[in-house]
């Protein structure tokens, strides 16, 4: 018989957008549940997903990668 696994902590982040940036996740999160199948996804849904798969994919993490050295991290960005 196994042991029960204890659960991993959670860690809490908080993220800093710009109103129009919050807006545009809000319509993202509504289009992408409508593609999944799904009645809601709330953006912290998306966030891990999107991070599980920029961890494992290096084409997007490169992307990513060239999106900050343009400045796209940045919080003025339109």
């Amino acid at each position: 018989m196994q042991a029960a696994r204890e659960p991993r902590p959670t860690v809490r982040m908080t993220v800093d957008m710009t109103a129009s940036d919050h807006a545009a996740l809000a319509q993202l999160c509504l289009d992408a549940a409508q593609a999944a199948g799904r009645p809601r996804l709330h953006a912290q849904q998306l966030a891990r997903a999107l991070l599980r798969r920029v961890l494992v994919d290096s084409d997007l993490l490169e992307a990513v990668i060239a999106d900050m050295r343009e400045g796209r991290d940045k919080l003025n960005q339109p």
